[in-house]
């Protein structure tokens, strides 16, 4: 693998294509390592497409942890409102629950 992630001509590139065109073992190959050069090879002859792949990777980790805690601030708020009836978010509660 060390040879094949070194080479960076054409017949380096047919060499990799024909590692990824067919299975790991095949190529005597861990699945890890399969993955490995798979990432090696979009690094080397596809940066843009493998940079935005990686750059929405990214975006879907921050919204998915948007998501999570936008279900914990309603229960939040509540739980501060039931704690400290003194306080404005205490207040409108009551106000609230007198409707």
């Amino acid at each position: 693998m060390t040879t094949l992630a070194e080479r960076g001509d054409a017949e380096g590139q047919q060499s990799i294509d024909a590692v990824l065109g067919s299975p790991p073992f095949l190529a005597g190959l861990t699945s890890q390592q399969h993955a490995d050069v798979r990432v090696l090879a979009a690094e080397r002859w596809c940066r843009q497409d493998h940079r935005q792949l990686n750059a929405c990777k990214i975006m879907l980790r921050a919204i998915r942890v948007s998501v999570e805690h936008m279900g914990t601030v309603p229960d939040r708020l509540k739980t501060h409102a039931e704690a400290s009836p003194g306080t404005v978010a205490g207040k409108k509660r009551v106000e609230l629950s007198q409707l």
